[in-house]
């Protein structure tokens, strides 16, 4: 039976519609008030020849990559936004190697259509890169207005979101980008599906390329000796998620239990559940110090709640042993890569699919051990803490791997560049 869609009109009809309802209520948003004024326009964006979207903390690394790689040949002004603090954390520790890159760094205005075309106005760009899958229609929708060409970069596309814009497709298609570089074949595919494949070709995973960079870094022998004595044993709760902190309680307490003399890094995800996890934790009577406030190293069993940014890597390299969050819970899960650059084999539940492009080979190599449930993971982690790996053949073999995959970087740039020019 024929239903009848709506029209791409009366779609964003709607849409402009619920922003106006939206845009009050988000000045209460725990993460969304946090530069309520740059995301309403109340701070006027600068003028800029490039303008990049990257929503958060992923996406700003591979903004990183890429200004540590562009070298444009006249002067430049790039503006930044990001959607989170997370990222603009890490955006500002940000130095392009170009002497002729000039840097702005906001927040990224709400999607409301009409904020949308005076941010478009203002900044008044050659290009706009868009990174992963940052498919604002009110943005998308200003660009195509000011006939400002659109690039996605490092673009990925679940199947259940394909899915999504299938139902819309004229909507989407009358907002296409003008150039799609998709991580992967199948993202590729789905991208094709969407916008049309003479839009869409294949990059590798920049992700691939910083991994590389930072692994190969000088870094510190001794990483976090201020925090952490160099004899205590040492596991890493990386980048956990609130759906699942009740498992990575139950992880922590029989982690403790079977482990007296253990010191537990615990790294959430997001920052706004430090409080939360206080409260848990002294409720459990589980020992706990804050990050911020260690003047000396921790000698005995106890977890470290991390409430700074940027250490995660640090962590790893200082860690026996290490659980990455988002994969006991239907998260898709997180960046276990980053574990395995500092030489550990890092344990995950099953959800994984955020990093599908990874491949299973990596898992045929026993570089990353799955596990069904969080006592799994727990007896895991106390074997590796029984019999430790070798750090440097693990980051070696990764290494190894992750080789093969590099060059997404310098695609990106040259795609920059000929958009620029053009």
């Amino acid at each position: 039976m024929f239903t009848p869609r709506p029209s791409p009109k009366i779609i964003f009809f709607i849409y402009r519609f619920l922003w106006l309802f939206m845009v009050p209520l988000l000045r209460f948003h725990k993460r969304m008030k946090i530069g309520y004024g740059e995301r309403t326009l109340k701070r006027h964006l600068p003028k800029a020849d490039l303008w990049i979207q990257a929503a958060s903390v992923g996406e700003a690394f591979i903004v990183e990559e890429i200004l540590l790689a562009l070298s444009p040949a006249q002067p430049l002004v790039v503006l930044v936004t990001t959607n989170t603090s997370q990222g603009m954390d890490i955006l500002r520790k940000v130095t392009p190697v170009s002497a002729n890159i000039s840097l702005k760094l906001r927040y990224c205005p709400f999607d409301r259509p009409d904020f949308m075309d005076r941010a478009v106005a203002m900044v008044a760009p050659s290009l706009v890169v868009l990174i992963e899958t940052e498919l604002w229609p009110g943005f998308l929708r200003a660009c195509k207005k000011g006939a400002i060409n659109v690039c996605v970069i490092n673009g990925r596309m679940t199947e259940r979101s394909m899915r999504g814009y299938l139902r819309l497709k004229r909507f989407w298609k009358t907002l296409a980008p003008t150039t799609i570089l998709a991580m992967s074949e199948a993202d590729g595919e789905r991208y094709a599906c969407v916008f049309g494949r003479q839009r869409t070709s294949i990059m590798t995973n920049i992700k691939f390329d910083r991994l590389l960079r930072t692994a190969t870094e000088t870094t510190d022998h001794a990483p976090l000796s201020s925090v952490i004595a160099p004899d205590v044993p040492f596991v890493v709760l990386g980048s956990t998620r609130s759906e699942e902190e009740g498992l990575i309680g139950q992880m922590i307490k029989s982690l403790l239990h079977h482990n007296p003399k253990l010191v537990i890094g615990l790294f959430p995800r997001h920052m706004e559940r430090i409080s939360a996890w206080q409260q848990h934790l002294q409720r459990d009577k589980i020992p706990l110090q804050l990050r911020s406030e260690i003047s000396e190293p921790v000698q005995k069993s106890s977890v470290i709640l991390w409430d700074r940014i940027g250490e995660l890597q640090q962590g790893y390299r200082r860690a026996d042993a290490a659980f990455v969050g988002g994969s006991l819970m239907p998260l898709g899960g997180q960046n276990f890569l980053e574990a395995m650059t500092a030489g550990l084999q890092p344990v995950i539940g099953q959800s994984w699919s955020n990093f599908y492009w990874v491949g299973e080979e990596i898992f045929k190599q026993n570089l990353v051990f799955r596990v069904d449930n969080w006592q799994e993971a727990v007896n895991v982690l106390l074997n590796c803490l029984e019999s430790p790996s070798d750090k440097g053949k693990v980051q070696q073999t990764f290494e190894q791997y992750a080789r093969q995959q590099e060059g997404g970087t310098v695609t990106a740039c040259n795609a920059i560049n000929n958009l620029l020019q053009n």
